[in-house]
Formats: C-alpha cells, structure tokens, sequence
C-alpha cells in the first residue's frame, strides 16, 4: 500500500524558501567580516552636572588627571604654592598637603598609586599612594628657567617628559624631551631652534609619538603652530603653520587612541603625518580645544558651554554658568566626565562634572 505525503505540493516552495534564506545569510556574512569591529554605540547626552567653584587667588587650573571618580587631581601654576594641587576623593576637593618648591603644570598617572607630575624650575614629582615628593629636577646651563610642559608613559619603566628651557632673554628658548626608565630620568633631545613642546601624544599603532610644538614669537619670526614626529631618537618636524597670518589658532588634542587637530574651525584626524579633516564648526563660540574617548563621542570646548558631537549631529550638552569661561582639560571615565576651565574676567577656577542618568 502507497503511503501519500501530507502537503506534499508545498514540498517545491519549502525548499526555495530555505534556499533563499541560507543565500541572504551567507550575504550577510561576507558583508561583515568575522574580525570586523562594531560601531560603537553614539555618545550620550544625558548628563546630570555639577559645578565646584576651586578657591586660590591667582591660580590658574590647567590640568586634570584621575584613576577613578574618587580619584582625582587638578594642577596648575600661580598663587601660593600651597594651594596650587587639589584631590577630589569623590566627595569633596581638598588641597594637598604636600610641599612643593615650585608651581605644577603638566600631570599624568598610571594608577591610584603611580602618578607624575611636572612644572616649573625643570621639577617633577612623583606620587606613590602617600604624598608628593620631588623625584628630579632638569638643570640646563645658563637657563633662566625650565618647564615640564607635559609627561605621558606607557609604563613604570616607559615615561617621557617634555618642555622648553628659556635662556638669558625671551628671545631663546628651546624644547627637550626626558625619558624615564624606572630608576633615572635622562635628557634624549635638546633642541637646537626656537620650539616649546607643549604637548605629547602617542601615535596609534606604534612606538612613536606627536609633539604638539609652538615656536613662539621673536623679534624676526611670527608665532607658529608645528607638529614634531618622535621616534624615540629623532625629532622630525612634519608640520608649520605661521599663525599670524593664518589669523586663528591650531592645536592637538586625544580622542580615544587619535591625535585630532583643530586648525581655525577645521577639526579632524592627524595620522600618517597627513590631516584628515572631519568637519568644519561654524560657530563663532568655538573655543578650538576639543576631547573625547571616540569619533562619535566628541566633547567641544565653547565659549559659553560645552558642545558634544555624537557621528550625527552637534548639541550642547551644558551651559556654563558664566559666559566666557575657557576648558583646559578634560578626565573621562566609564559614566563621569570632568572638565576644567578658567572664567576670563571673574577669573575663578571651575570643575565641571557630568555624570549619566541612570
């Protein structure tokens, strides 16, 4: 006896229909790569903000680092030099009681228990969990003086320092770079023109780094923005921008693993020592200083509040309290960000915190 299969005409479209189906997958497949990173999710805008007014006649704060939200530092120059270094232990920010001989300028760490900073007189001080000390002091001959502009390290035993040492007049100065290799700080370049490393960043991909150089002003050269190429050995300038003529400002900055630029209202990718513009900002409250942990989550310095580019659009995510308050860094960890700025006329010092909605 002949057994008859049950929706055995369907049989034909079942098939096509399953064929279809793997076909579309397998497309799907090639289009996205199994080694192929995902887009990283939009940067949020949600952020609850608070403002801590930092008390110290003629300070200025200039640089802000931290290992966690209860962990943070800010730094600068100017006023007594007791009260030139703050913590934020999460609650409330104290000065430290440290001693310091000199005004900091430059900070960085690799952890609670590991941070360096760097100023003026050529000193650099290093923090261990307990306290401040002075670790070194970077002595030129015939100097009138030194500046630890910025430090940055990959590893206890891998730091680097730069700055600028001014000699005799105005009119000299040139730029050094200081290598840390877990038990002594050595000079490794000395400049040999006009040039203030300024700042240092990592080149992603390699061992080698940006240096953010401004030559300033002489009696014979306008003031120009360059960008320097370090390999570890050699100096290498890449880039010159007169920026008189050019009549606005240039800098370098860190988003994420990326060295952005800002050149006049240009912002964009610096790599492969070639500029890789972005996008323009129009707006005449651009303060030309940006930050951000990735392409799409961007936090843009204005005159009037902080400004956020999130891959699609620009919004403010806050306004300042004061018009013309100027940011001079930025902290960012995983649901809280820092800035810090300076207002321009009240001259009061400022640490603006945002932290996500829940």
């Amino acid at each position: 006896m002949t057994q008859k299969l049950t929706g055995g005409k369907l049989y034909p479209f079942v098939l096509l229909l399953s064929l279809t189906i793997t076909f579309l997958f397998i497309i799907a497949c090639e289009d996205k790569k199994p080694n192929e990173p995902e887009e990283p999710e939009p940067g949020r805008r949600d952020y609850e903000w608070t403002v801590d007014t930092l008390i110290a006649p003629f300070w200025s704060a200039e640089r802000i680092w931290g290992s966690s939200p209860e962990d943070v530092w800010v730094i600068g120059g100017g006023g007594s030099s007791q009260e030139q270094v703050w913590h934020y232990d999460g609650d409330s920010w104290k000065l430290s009681n440290s001693i310091f001989r000199s005004s900091p300028h430059s900070i960085f760490g690799l952890n609670r228990e590991d941070a360096w900073m760097g100023g003026s007189e050529g000193r650099i001080w290093h923090f261990e969990g307990l306290g401040w000390h002075e670790n070194y002091q970077y002595i030129k001959e015939n100097s009138r003086s030194v500046e630890i502009a910025d430090i940055y390290g990959a590893a206890a035993d891998n730091i680097y320092a730069v700055g600028v040492v001014f000699i005799g007049n105005e009119e000299i100065k040139r730029a050094f770079i200081l290598h840390y290799d877990g038990k002594t700080w050595n000079e490794v370049f000395y400049a040999d023109s006009n040039s203030y490393f300024v700042r240092l960043y990592p080149i992603k991909g390699t061992k080698e780094f940006y240096i953010y150089d401004i030559k300033l002003e002489t009696v014979n050269t306008n003031e120009q923005f360059v960008i320097q190429r370090f390999d570890g050995k050699e100096v290498k300038e890449i880039y010159n921008l007169d920026l008189v003529n050019f009549g606005s400002w240039a800098g370098l900055y860190s988003v994420g693993q990326d060295v952005y630029y800002t050149r006049g209202k240009e912002v964009g990718i610096f790599s492969n020592d070639k500029f890789n513009k972005l996008y323009d900002i129009e707006d005449p409250r651009f303060n030309y200083a940006i930050w951000g942990d990735r392409s799409n989550n961007v936090f843009i310095s204005m005159w009037d509040g902080i400004y956020h580019y999130n891959g699609t659009d620009f919004s403010y995510i806050y306004y300042f309290p004061y018009w013309e308050t100027a940011l001079s860094d930025f902290q960012m960890f995983d649901d809280t960000i820092f800035f810090i700025g300076r207002h321009s006329r009240k001259f009061e010092n400022y640490v603006f915190k945002g932290t996500q909605k829940k």
